[in-house]
């Protein structure tokens, strides 16, 4: 069996990966071309980590949707947060559903 990432001290979960990937045990398992697989793991993975969130307007009840990391607008104002919320997970490419379970897992503070 392939050790687990924890016991190969130093390594991180992406190397112990790679390195699967790359292993003749792999190679036996399956015919799956080891990079198209790990590319397409990157890509779910970047479409997981939350990059638009929304931010509300001071002294106003409107919102706008911005960068988890800075709180310039990108958006014209929207009159509900919800509305700013489905721009928001418009703009990231994912339905509004998967968006808000992003958000919550990771525990992005409400506006």
């Amino acid at each position: 069996m392939y050790p687990p990432p924890e016991s190969v001290p130093g390594r991180t979960n992406k190397a112990v990966l790679e390195q699967f990937f790359h292993s003749e045990y792999y190679g036996l398992l399956t015919k799956v071309d080891p990079e198209y697989l790990m590319r397409k793991i990157k890509e779910k993975a970047d479409s997981m980590v939350l990059i638009y969130t929304v931010g509300k307007e001071k002294g106003s009840s409107r919102y706008y949707v911005c960068k988890v990391d800075d709180p310039t607008p990108l958006t014209p104002a929207y009159s509900t947060k919800k509305k700013a919320l489905h721009k928001a997970a418009e703009m990231q490419d994912l339905d509004y559903k998967r968006y808000m379970k992003i958000r919550r897992r990771d525990g992005v503070d409400n506006a």
